[in-house]
């Protein structure tokens, strides 16, 4: 199983439609990969997770770099590791522009952190808990 965790901003701010044509689109394309993963959007920015195969995932993420509704992608990390995280989903996704962000249990202030935060950047492991918190909450 490998992993890569990336974030990027969007070239514009995407609507709800834009957001859900994005889902659609992701969660086909991953099905067919065997790809599974989150995104997380906010502010115009988004953080996500691919895992599965290297070389798919690969593949898929040189995708995702030409989207030109991507700019100034960093990698956060690339690595192999044991299971897979995200199992569930080929796509799991979560708006945090959204108000009924702010129910979801265990909402802190640093649900408000940016996503391209420097924290996120310097801290892996900040960014998997980050994740965490959305792959666990009952949304």
């Amino acid at each position: 199983m490998f992993q890569l965790l990336y974030i990027s901003n969007a070239t514009q701010p995407l609507n709800d439609t834009d957001l859900v044509a994005l889902l659609k689109q992701a969660r086909k394309k991953n099905a067919g990969l065997n790809v599974t993963g989150m995104l997380l959007y906010k502010d115009a920015k988004f953080m996500q997770i691919l895992e599965g195969d290297e070389t798919a995932v690969r593949k898929l993420f040189a995708e995702i770099s030409d989207d030109p509704r991507h700019q100034n992608i960093t990698v956060i990390f690339q690595k192999r590791c044991p299971t897979a995280v995200f199992t569930d989903w080929s796509m799991g996704f979560i708006n945090l522009d959204d108000e009924w962000a702010k129910s979801i249990p265990g909402y802190t202030s640093f649900l408000e952190t940016p996503l391209d935060s420097a924290h996120f950047v310097d801290d892996p492991s900040l960014t998997m808990q980050f994740l965490y918190i959305f792959k666990f909450a009952k949304l």
